[in-house]
């Protein structure tokens, strides 16, 4: 299995971050991805489904090959939790 998990016979990537972005493989691109980013100064949660296409992602990748999500991507990102206190 080239991704992490599979949801109702949904392949997810499963990405978490604690800054603002997440680093996106090549394997998921085109994926969708289960997004979690967490604020431990201010105990916050989100989480959110996101669909990893390429006019989503920046166009740059790291050395490894990994993207991170753009400007658009983000406003694309569908909240199941967002800020939630923990």
């Amino acid at each position: 299995m080239k991704l992490d998990t599979i949801v109702e016979g949904v392949p997810l990537d499963i990405k978490t971050t604690i800054g603002n972005n997440w680093m996106v493989p090549p394997e998921a691109v085109g994926e969708h991805l289960f997004l979690v980013k967490t604020n431990v100064e201010g105990r916050l949660f989100s989480a959110g489904l996101f669909h990893a296409v390429p006019e989503h992602l920046n166009k740059g990748v790291n050395r490894d090959g990994k993207a991170t999500i753009n400007k658009n991507g983000k406003r694309a990102i569908e909240w199941i939790y967002e800020a939630v206190d923990f």
